[in-house]
């Protein structure tokens, strides 16, 4: 919905440049500068119809939880006058407060959309870097490498509103529909009946340091210039004076120590949401407080020793780089507003609030499917063109765009999804699985081996192509599986990557699906036990499926314990997928499977039919599969849904 369409007024914040309008930053430094340009946030307001009536207080350069300064004053709750809005957005959120505009703007580094919402009764987000347009750079590669400390805190522009539907509608206008379902999904669990809370938290003892240590870094770059101007050190405030004094004499021993720390966090944030939706905290530690105080010193006998510790509440949130709202839930004895503040773990594909209360019975799986299929198409199509030599591209994109049901894509998908990953940078690894099973399926229906005319409904790859060349066009989709994951995953550490490459090499090898085939080759026409038909179906087809699954939980960030729970579900399944295409070789048609039918008999391969019967070899199928989906249990239920649904796919399939 576009702005205008309600006539609606925004106000801005004063850390954020309007052309025409003072642009003072809240400092006697810049009392008489008038902007020249607008903030990309200003042109994406504009650009939606938003009428902006002027801008709102801050404090000095934006630093600290506190709106006051030389210029304009202290600005106080509605609430209560004698106590503070908090900040740095206290402007902004004091005038949505008392209806003075619709929306206002406000920034985020620490807490400061968030402290000033809990402070005076309304609703403020810190959004997903990125997701506001803002005038600080792209939060990617051009901007800083994503192991600098420049990436891992940034403030983010956002908004302050009356109400989640109005934040909603708000960031709908600035950024399209991702972050506004977010807020749904929030408000949707919390009024939800059936919402199950614990008492549970990520381990953030080391955030508030990390948060002072990176928040001092990006003070480090002006510090030495500003601090050499006796007329800057006496204009500005002293807590500014302490930050930039700090960030001068910080070392570049802290700034390691920070980001080492940072990782940490981030790792425990991520296994945290791998099994928790949300994470429901106070927004601040303590009420609104005297607006005559710059900040408090101490509370209920903690002593806070700088103006940023007893911001930690917000701050520790930040340093986690989620999305996170605070929202109004009540007030004191004496009256005072209380914020919630509730932080959601950021994905790809954002939860609704219908995926929060659905069961996974009720997960649309041809759907899921056939959208997951989809989208692997095309990252194919564009992974593998067209190009000299021809003759080999042509014959590696006839076997890759044959189509299929995607499982070991979807599989990866499914799993990064599922501990909270990016399916972005899931992508790549997704591609490789299908690069590297069509591999297989190519070499395999070579004379030497399987002898097969027909394949996914059409004639084999060496019956099109010839053998010299599908042998050819195999080995180049293996090799290139390993490249494409390497060089397209972005924003993936590399100890993740390397950690991928060596479970889908070990997969796709002697130790994998190659040793498997060897073993299988070498049983036909002979009688084996159960022990080595069990050894050839692991390897031969079971290994790639478990990497499939493992290589998206790491990619997606799971801790040691969730990969090796979700590798378990992984080997039942894939154990589960050969037993069923056993059974289907003899009571499906060749139109059915979309391969030639009874290959196994002719051939004289053992299989699980041949030794245990069709009727025992469907039991151990679906107890396997109930196995597999028991190794779930514990994760949120819309999350798993995708796995659940694939491993009963698995175990029921018709071809």
């Amino acid at each position: 919905m576009r702005l205008q369409e309600e006539g609606l007024p925004v106000a801005v914040k004063d850390l954020t440049a309007v052309k025409g309008l003072p642009f003072t930053r809240g400092s006697l430094l810049y009392k008489d500068v008038i902007a020249d340009f607008d903030d990309a946030l200003v042109q994406r307001l504009e650009q939606q119809g938003a009428i902006i009536v002027g801008k709102t207080n801050t404090p000095e350069m934006g630093a600290g939880s506190q709106t006051y300064n030389k210029l304009f004053g202290t600005t106080v709750t509605p609430w209560d006058t004698s106590k503070t809005a908090g900040g740095s957005s206290g402007g902004s959120a004091a005038a949505v407060a008392v209806g003075q505009v619709w929306l206002a703007t406000g920034t985020d580094f620490g807490g400061s959309l968030r402290n000033p919402a809990s402070y005076c009764g309304v609703v403020g987000m810190r959004n997903s870097v990125g997701v506001v347009p803002q005038d600080e750079g792209p939060d990617g590669d051009e901007a800083a490498a994503r192991s600098s400390p420049a990436w891992r805190l940034r403030s983010v522009s956002g908004l302050l509103a009356r109400s989640i539907a109005d934040l909603a509608l708000g960031l709908d206008a600035l950024a399209g529909t991702h972050e506004g379902d977010q807020l749904r999904a929030a408000a949707g669990w919390w009024a939800s009946q059936g919402a199950k809370l614990v008492e549970a938290c990520p381990d953030l003892t080391d955030a508030p340091q990390v948060f002072e240590r990176l928040r001092a870094h990006h003070f480090k770059g002006n510090a030495l210039h500003l601090l050499d101007d006796p007329a800057v050190v006496a204009a500005i405030k002293p807590e500014l004076l302490w930050q930039l004094e700090t960030a001068r004499d910080m070392t570049q021993q802290q700034i390691d120590w920070a980001v080492s720390a940072h990782d940490k966090l981030l790792a425990a944030a991520k296994a945290f949401f791998s099994s928790h939706q949300l994470l429901l905290c106070p927004t601040v530690m303590l009420p609104p407080f005297d607006a005559t105080i710059t900040w408090p010193r101490e509370f209920e006998g903690r002593e806070f020793p700088n103006y940023v510790d007893w911001m930690r509440t917000c701050s520790s949130i930040s340093v986690l780089r989620l999305p996170a709202i605070s929202i109004p839930c009540g007030t004191t004895k004496s009256g005072l507003p209380v914020g919630l503040q509730l932080v959601v773990v950021r994905a790809a594909a954002p939860v609704t609030a219908e995926e929060v209360t659905q069961k996974p019975e009720s997960f649309d799986f041809a759907s899921y499917m056939a959208d997951t299929a989809k989208s692997v198409q095309a990252a194919l199509d564009k992974a593998v063109p067209l190009k000299y030599p021809e003759s080999l591209n042509e014959g590696m994109r006839y076997s890759l765009l044959a189509g299929g049901k995607r499982v070991r894509p979807a599989l990866c998908l499914a799993a990064c999804q599922l501990v909270g990953g990016d399916l972005e940078q899931a992508m790549p690894t997704a591609c490789a699985m299908e690069m590297i099973h069509t591999m297989s399926l190519i070499h395999d229906d070579l004379p030497a081996m399987d002898n097969d005319d027909f394949r996914r409904g059409r004639p084999t790859n060496h019956k099109v192509y010839g053998e010299n060349m599908a042998i050819l066009s195999g080995d180049a989709l293996l090799a290139y599986s390993f490249e494409h994951i390497c060089r397209d995953t972005k924003g993936v550490p590399a100890e993740r990557l390397v950690r991928v490459v060596v479970e889908l090499a070990r997969a796709s090898g002697a130790d994998g699906l190659v040793g498997g085939q060897v073993v299988d080759i070498q049983s036909e026409d002979k009688e084996v036990g159960l022990d080595v038909l069990k050894y050839i179906h692991e390897h031969k087809t079971a290994a790639l499926l478990e990497a499939a699954v493992v290589c998206g939980a790491i990619v997606g960030g799971a801790d040691d314990a969730t990969v090796e729970k979700l590798r378990r579900y992984a080997l039942n399944i894939g154990l589960a997928f050969q037993v069923i295409d056993d059974i289907l070789d003899i009571t499906q048609s060749t139109e059915v499977l979309g391969k030639t039918a009874a290959k196994d008999l002719a051939s004289n391969k053992t299989t699980y039919p041949k030794l245990l019967g069709i009727e025992k070899s469907k039991q151990v199928a679906e107890q396997l599969i109930a196995e597999a989906i028991a190794q779930l249990d514990g994760f949120e239920p819309s999350r798993a849904a995708p796995l659940v649904a694939l491993a009963k796919y698995i175990g029921y399939r018709q071809n």
